[in-house]
């Protein structure tokens, strides 16, 4: 009974786990593109 119930408690957990991750990706996302930090850097060493 104990192993069923540890599986059980690894499950819920895995299953927080990926709400969360959700969850972050859900906020960070915005739909829009990111600009790279290092465009304006790189485009001046090319030239």
């Amino acid at each position: 009974m104990a192993d069923v119930v540890l599986v059980l408690v690894i499950l819920a957990f895995f299953g927080l786990c990926a709400l969360y991750v959700r969850g972050c990706e859900r906020i960070i996302h915005t739909g829009e593109p990111a600009e790279a930090v290092g465009d304006a850097a790189s485009e001046r060493a090319v030239r």
